[in-house]
């Protein structure tokens, strides 16, 4: 386990109520064992891209801010971000649809 993974396991159990609260999500171990080889940028995310892309785009508020975040992010830190981007795509779905032109 790298320090990175090490000092995610110990916040998320430090802050159990975190993950016990979110409605059915909940980021997983399994998650953060694939921190490492997680894409690096949201370019190179074919699952989260079109989610980050919609709510930067048509989400306003909160999530316009957290998408934003997600596209402004270093490497290291978007791999920390990913997670949470994850959890907040499961719960706000509609901005996983692709928009079609009329």
């Amino acid at each position: 386990m790298s320090d990175l993974q090490a000092a995610l396991m110990h916040a998320i159990h430090r802050n159990h109520a975190f993950t016990e609260s979110c409605d059915g999500c909940s980021v997983t171990t399994d998650l953060l064992r694939n921190i490492e080889t997680a894409p690096r940028s949201p370019q190179e995310d074919p699952e989260l891209y079109p989610w980050l892309r919609n709510a930067y785009d048509r989400a306003g508020g909160f999530l316009e801010h957290l998408a934003e975040a997600g596209f402004r992010a270093d490497e290291e830190n978007y791999r920390l971000l990913r997670p949470f981007l994850l959890v907040m795509k499961a719960k706000y779905p509609k901005y996983s649809e692709v928009e079609r032109a009329s």
